[in-house]
This record gives structure tokens, sequence and C-alpha cells, in this order.
């Protein structure tokens, strides 16, 4: 096993007991009032529009999650949550949001955020229009559901929530977010690099919780990482829209669990969309057509090309960085590796999902990349013999009928730390 981490109990002693805020100083809110503005458009997308004229006369809006909310469970239903709360938020008469949240059984990081993120985009709209729109909520009755939002989620980020306080000292918080434009942008190649470097940092934070640290090895293999999945957020979103915003949560629950999750995701072109349209590279069209030609007809093609641009080594890029396409495969392995070292066991696997555009794919560990004698390369194909031959399992790889995501999601789960069992005893 490649080794990742390293026990360091000096090092928890002397670190913060709290992950410094990371903060752009080039940008202005102003600035960032504008990239809301501009995404809410691909927050209604997310679903077909809705039939609401029986609602056009209403002032509030009134949402009730009383289910699973989460990316691993159920990701359609997350989808139509948000494009709904969007669709009605967006009618001129709205001017308020109740959003109860207290009967929810399974959540996480992406789920939240990407709501927060569709409430702001909509106070935003509201503005600009000389509206106002007020949102509200009510807890979970899950005590850490509801430590989550208020750590980073809808509760943190939109101020017109009242809220109590709670004690932050058992959880590790990052969040960064990268907008592009043509001639200046709210990210440069220097701070990209100040981003990554806060993310390491965070990275060390919640290691710190279990007495780990990263190696100075696997420092500089998680800023490739990064680098590249950043670069691929980039290159999938449109010029004047290249938009991603990034976020990480770990903290210890209420069993006295330690859980790390993390969320990325850029607005634009789907893995699939992109690969498609350098399918007329000699490079790229000789490493993905044989895989889609092999299952065209059987399988939706969204779906082929979504997982060949998961394969080692394969990009639209491949044309002007003949060693781009590591991205997914290597985030997924860093942290199969980090995730068995923590615990010390080999069933430690990480969760991990994958919108993009129609196509969902989920990751538990049963199926993971496995080095190619041949090509050299780690390759995935979702089938038990990992064959490329094979047609993917479909219960790990769908077509989401009724939601779209315009863009790409990557939230990942894993356990650092195993339930605390002398808690019971108190």
């Amino acid at each position: 096993m490649k080794k990742n981490i390293d026990s360091d109990r000096f090092y928890v002693n002397k670190r913060a007991k709290s992950p410094k805020p990371l903060k752009n100083k080039s940008s202005s809110d102003s600035q960032y009032e504008e990239i809301r503005k501009e995404v809410l458009k691909y927050f209604n997308k997310m679903i077909p529009q809705l039939a609401i004229k029986n609602f056009k006369k209403q002032q509030t809006v009134n949402l009730e999650i009383d289910h699973d909310f989460s990316m691993f469970v159920d990701a359609e239903k997350v989808l139509s949550i948000i494009g709904s709360l969007t669709q009605y938020g967006l009618l001129k008469k709205v001017s308020e949001i109740n959003i109860d949240q207290s009967s929810i059984t399974e959540h996480d990081l992406t789920s939240e955020v990407l709501i927060a993120q569709a409430a702001l985009s909509l106070k935003a709209y509201k503005s600009k229009n000389n509206k106002k729109i007020a949102v509200n909520g009510t807890f979970p009755n899950n005590v850490d559901f509801a430590k989550l939002i208020k750590g980073i989620g809808i509760v943190k980020q939109i101020s017109s929530i009242k809220y109590f306080s709670d004690s932050t000292e058992d959880n590790a918080i990052f969040s960064a977010k990268g907008k592009i434009f043509q001639d200046s942008g709210l990210l440069d190649g220097d701070k990209k690099a100040s981003v990554i470097e806060a993310f390491i940092e965070h990275m060390n934070e919640s290691l710190s919780m279990v007495h780990k640290k990263l190696t100075d090895k696997a420092e500089t293999d998680l800023i490739e990482i990064i680098s590249e999945i950043i670069g691929n957020a980039e290159d999938h979103s449109n010029f004047s829209d290249s938009h991603w915003q990034f976020y990480g949560y770990t903290d210890k629950n209420s069993k006295g669990e330690i859980f790390q999750q993390l969320s990325i995701f850029n607005f634009g072109e789907s893995i699939s969309e992109s690969l498609c349209k350098s399918m007329d590279k000699p490079i790229v069209y000789n490493r993905v057509n044989p895989y889609i030609q092999k299952h065209k007809g059987k399988v939706p093609e969204n779906i082929l090309y979504t997982i060949s641009a998961l394969q080692e080594n394969i990009s639209s890029k491949l044309d002007e960085e003949p060693d781009r396409g590591q991205g997914f495969t290597d985030l997924l392995l860093f942290f199969e590796n980090v995730a068995k070292e923590c615990l010390g066991d080999e069933n430690n696997h990480v969760k991990m999902s994958i919108l993009s555009g129609n196509v969902s794919i989920y990751f538990d560990g049963k199926y993971v990349p496995k080095l190619d004698d041949v090509s050299g390369r780690h390759l995935i194909y979702f089938n038990s013999s990992n064959q490329e031959s094979i047609v993917p399992d479909n219960n790990y790889v769908k077509i989401m009928r009724e939601t779209y995501f315009p863009g790409t999601i990557i939230t990942l789960k894993y356990r650092l730390r195993e339930e605390d069992y002398e808690l019971d005893e108190v």
C-alpha cells in the first residue's frame, strides 16, 4: 500500500484548533454577487420547467425535505428538490422560502452546499430586480446533520436565518470558489496555488483529529491531483462562465465517528459533452472510440463517454497535454489509501459520487481502478472482471431520467475513525 499519512502526536498539539478561513483579498463581494446571478441559470436547468400556473399568486414557498437528502442515496431527488426550489423562487411574487429539513434521514456536504448556493443565487437575482426574498429554515432532528448545516451549509451561508450557536471544536471546514473572467480573474495562477495550499492545511487539520498527517510525498501528490481536478472544472466550462466551487468538511459525530467529506463542482459542459467535442482529435478518437463501438446500442452513449473519461490518461485535452487525464483516478486512489491507512483496514473504502449531465456514477469500493498490465494505466469499467468488453453494472452507473446537472459534481466521503463505543457507557 502506498503510504500517504504519518502518525504525529506533537503535530496535533502545535496546530491551531480550527482552520484559518480562506480569504481572496483581490475579490470583492460585489464581484462574487455577479457570479451568483450568473449561476442561477444553471440551477434552473436541473429539472424541466414546472407547471406552476396555479402558484403564481403565492408569496411563500414551503419546502419540506422529509426523506433522504444525499448524493450517495438519491442524487436525482436532491437535484429535483433544488431545481424546484429555484424555479418557484424565481417567480415575481415569491418573497419568502421556508425550508424544513427536520425529518431528513440521510444527508451529505454536496446536497447542503448546493441548496445553500441556490438560495444565495435567488437572493442575488431578487436584489438585482429591486426585490427581497427571505430564507427561513427548520433544523434536522439529527444533531449531526444540524451541525453540518450550521458549520458550512445554508445556515452558515445565508445570514437571514437566525440560529443558536453551537460548539465547532470537533470539525474542520474548507471552502473556495473560482471564477475566470476573460480579462482578469478572481483566480489566477498564484491564487489557485493559495487555494490548493489552504486545502492541504485542511487535510492535515482533518487528519490531526486522528493523530496523523500527510507525508511530504502525499502532499506533493495531492497538490497535483487537486490542480488537475480544478483544471478539468475550468476546461469543461464555457470560458466566460468558468466557475467552480470546492468544499471540505470533517466532523466527529455523536457516535464518536470521524468522517471527511469533499465536494467539488463546476457549471458548464458535462464530461460526456466535452469528450464528444474532442473526438475529431486522432489521439482522443483512437483511445476512446473502441470502447464506444463495443457497447454502442446496448449502453447509453453518454454513459460510455463518461466512463471513458474516468480512465487514466484519457482527456479531451490529450492533444495539448499528453499526460492529462489522471485527475478522477488519482483522486479516488489517493483517498482509498488514506481511508485504509487511517483505520488500518483494507475494507475501509471511500464513497464517491460523480454527476455530470444526466449520468450518475457511484463508487463504494466494489469497483476500483486497477492497473492494466498491457497499457500500464489504471482502468475502471464497473464490472466484476474490470474488462472493457463487458457492459458496466447499471446499479453503479445510471442515466438520470428526470434531472440534469449542467456541469460536474464530485462528492467524496470516508471514515477516519470508527464509532467510539465508550460513548455508549456515558
